[in-house]
């Protein structure tokens, strides 16, 4: 968040010299004093209320996200234990059904298959990182 905040920070900052740089002849230099336009002062004022309002909005939305993040993290965390089924099928009319339960890296599985007679086999299988 504090990144964000830096971000928009510098943007609001290379804007303010874009329009310093496109509106010159609207301030005139008086010693170490810069009188300006009320009319650009005006335009400069309503440009950083929208550019706060607009860090608002972003901020609320990046909360809202951090959020939606955080769930989602948790989701991916209890997706990864669980009841896994899978199957194939080859010629000569030959088939496999997979049925795994898988704990955090490891898992334990069992193969059914028929291809000139049934058969079984149970087996270990570990996630390698």
């Amino acid at each position: 968040m504090k990144r964000m905040m830096f971000f928009l920070a510098i943007i609001m900052i290379f804007s303010l010299c874009i329009i310093a740089v496109k509106a010159d002849e609207d301030f005139i230099e008086a010693g170490e004093y810069v009188i300006v336009k009320k009319e650009t002062l005006r335009e400069i004022s309503a440009w950083i209320k929208q550019a706060q309002a607009y860090m608002n909005q972003l901020m609320t939305e990046n909360v809202v996200l951090q959020a939606e993040n955080d769930s989602l993290k948790k989701q991916l965390e209890q997706s990864k234990k669980g009841l896994f089924i899978g199957g194939n099928v080859g010629l000569p009319l030959g088939g496999d059904a997979i049925i795994m339960y898988q704990f955090n890296k490891s898992g334990v599985y069992s193969q059914v298959g028929y291809k000139n007679g049934f058969n079984i086999n149970i087996g270990y299988m570990r996630k390698i990182k």
